[in-house]
């Protein structure tokens, strides 16, 4: 009477394990492929053709969320538009991008992030917002040279809004 029923369950259990399978071998060959364009456009941008490397890592940020390659790619994009001063660009990345910021888990490549959008928000002459993402960015980062870096950020923002107590006390 219950051979039926184990034959079921047996039949539900392999089929189950095929689909878990396969999903993770969808998602192995998603990242191979995400960190295979994005080490293409690197390559690109190392040889100097900027447009077409912007051009492959975008495509890798829009095809590959969630994935290295995706970050490594966000990464460069905002690097050359910082590089170019063009904030509006890198605005319009980070806020097209800010739900896969959140999911980061690497603690450089997030608080980097967070700077950046400290960066922006300066430019922008908002010191409120600037102040807390420099201070969010310092919270997360694990290397000291970042935090030191970032405690300058804060600071300076302390002597825009001049709060000079503030400033000194974070420099000593």
């Amino acid at each position: 009477n219950n051979q039926n029923k184990v034959i079921i369950l047996l039949i539900i259990f392999i089929f189950s394990i095929g689909c878990i399978s396969f999903y993770k071998k969808i998602n192995n060959l998603k990242s191979y492929n995400a960190s295979n364009i994005a080490g293409l456009a690197q390559n690109t941008f190392i040889n100097g053709n900027y447009d077409e490397a912007s051009v492959k890592f975008d495509r890798v940020v829009n095809d590959y969320p969630g994935t290295s390659g995706a970050m490594q790619s966000l990464i460069y994009l905002l690097n050359n538009a910082i590089k170019d001063n063009d904030y509006t660009l890198a605005l319009e990345i980070i806020t097209k991008h800010k739900g896969n910021i959140n999911n980061i888990s690497d603690p450089i490549v997030k608080s980097y992030l967070y700077k950046v959008q400290g960066d922006i928000s300066l430019f922008e002459g908002n010191a409120d917002d600037a102040l807390f993402y420099y201070t969010k960015a310092n919270e997360i980062s694990v290397n000291i040279n970042f935090q030191i870096k970032y405690n300058l950020d804060i600071s300076s923002i302390f002597l825009v809004k001049k709060q000079y107590g503030k400033a000194i006390k974070l420099l000593n």
